[in-house]
């Protein structure tokens, strides 16, 4: 009984309007009518997260921010450099670095009759540098040909010394691997039918005025 009593005030404190609302579809129903108006509409526009929307809000925020970011990834990729562009890169820094050291050794001679510094790298460099046999694998091997007035009357030996002492501190680093030359007086040149190189193109050149090259 007590259950029962409980139940019963529940429902007896059920929302009146409620009540109303069922009590006047069942009479619609009743009389034949039909139970929802059709001309019924909502009111309330339906719920729609920023998100969905087209415009305004976080979604427009959102949207930027990812274009924007899609557009520093695509200029990132564009100016990737390529094997091409850092072969050429490295290949013009060895160029600079060959005629730095072509100047330093024409200054230690000065005044230089003529002046050829051929790069004949050719890679080996990079072998030697994994068993310890070269400082670095990027060094360079060098063929110069020096002709200076300076050398009359010096030993050939007495003549690569200057020449080393000015290539000393590039070799000491590994930027210079090797260095094969000639010196000569300009005589002694002359003599051998005043060869422009030591059989491969010069790099760097520089001949004094008035000069007459040989062949190769």
């Amino acid at each position: 009984e007590m259950l029962f009593l409980v139940t019963g005030m529940l429902c007896f404190q059920a929302p009146t309007h409620h009540l109303a609302l069922h009590h006047r579809l069942a009479s619609d129903a009743k009389r034949g009518e039909p139970v929802c108006d059709a001309a019924w509409k909502p009111t309330r526009k339906p719920y729609k997260p920023s998100w969905m929307q087209g415009s305004g809000g976080v979604y427009r925020e959102m949207q930027q921010e990812y274009s924007a970011y899609a557009a520093q990834q695509d200029s990132t990729r564009d100016a990737a450099p390529t094997a091409d562009s850092n072969e050429s890169d490295r290949q013009a820094s060895a160029n600079d670095a060959v005629s730095t050291w072509a100047r330093e050794v024409e200054l230690a001679v000065a005044p230089v009759h003529y002046l050829c510094v051929s790069d004949v790298t050719d890679g080996h460099p990079a072998d030697g540098a994994r068993d310890g046999r070269a400082l670095s694998a990027g060094g360079r091997e060098l063929k110069v040909l020096i002709v200076a007035s300076r050398f009359g009357g010096m030993r050939q030996r007495e003549r690569q010394q200057i020449v080393n002492a000015v290539l000393s501190e590039h070799i000491a680093s590994g930027a210079l691997h090797s260095v094969q030359m000639r010196c000569w007086a300009p005589e002694e040149w002359e003599e051998k039918g005043s060869p422009v190189n030591l059989g491969h193109p010069c790099s760097f050149s520089s001949a004094g005025k008035g000069v007459l090259l040989g062949e190769p």
